[in-house]
């Protein structure tokens, strides 16, 4: 699954999360989804140079059952190009 979060791929979605000021994008996998699911953010930079872009992760596991955890993680983008792996989750 690739989101394609850029001008040419949904340029009405980002123009709507610029005057918003933020973007959410919710994601449920379950155990139908069996495998190694990997994370990945390919960060192209941003228009307004010297603003910061930041991505806040939240990973529930067990979700609803009395074991339920949530882990809350936020990464920083900065001017250029970045890529990384910010979960891996196996199903």
């Amino acid at each position: 699954f690739t989101l394609p979060h850029t001008k040419n791929g949904d340029a009405q979605r980002m123009k709507q999360e610029k005057a918003q000021g933020y973007g959410l994008e919710e994601n449920f996998l379950t155990k139908d989804d069996k495998g190694t699911w990997l994370f990945n953010i390919d960060y192209k930079g941003n228009d307004q140079k010297n603003t910061p872009v930041f991505i806040k992760m939240t990973l529930f596991k067990n979700y609803g059952k009395p074991n339920e955890t949530k882990e809350i993680q936020v990464f920083r983008f900065v001017n250029g190009i970045d890529k990384v792996t910010i979960a891996q989750v196996n199903i």
